[in-house]
C-alpha cells in the first residue's frame, strides 16, 4: 500500500487485467477507470474523496459501495 499511498488516478480500461482490485484503495484517489478489463471479485470500499468510478465490463460482483460522499461521485 505504501507504493502508492499518493496516488489520485487510476486509468487502466481496455487492458485485459484479470483479477481482484486491491481490497485496500490508495486513500487520495479521486478517480478509478477500470472499465474493459476481466476484473473479478467485489468491489472494495472506495476513499472518502473519490469522484468518478468507471468498472462497466468487467466480472464485478456486489453493490457498489456507499458511503461518505457517495452522493457525489460519478459511477458510469
Amino acid at each position: 500500500m505504501s507504493a502508492y499511498a499518493n496516488l489520485v488516478d487510476i486509468q487502466a480500461f481496455n487492458n485485459g487485467f484479470e483479477g481482484p482490485l486491491p481490497a485496500k484503495m490508495p486513500p487520495h484517489l479521486v478517480q478509478l477507470a477500470v472499465a474493459g478489463n476481466k476484473l473479478s471479485g467485489n468491489m472494495p470500499a472506495l476513499p472518502r474523496g473519490i469522484k468518478y468510478v468507471s468498472v462497466a465490463e468487467n466480472r464485478l460482483e456486489g453493490n457498489l459501495p456507499d458511503g461518505p460522499g457517495a452522493s457525489s461521485i460519478w459511477f458510469v
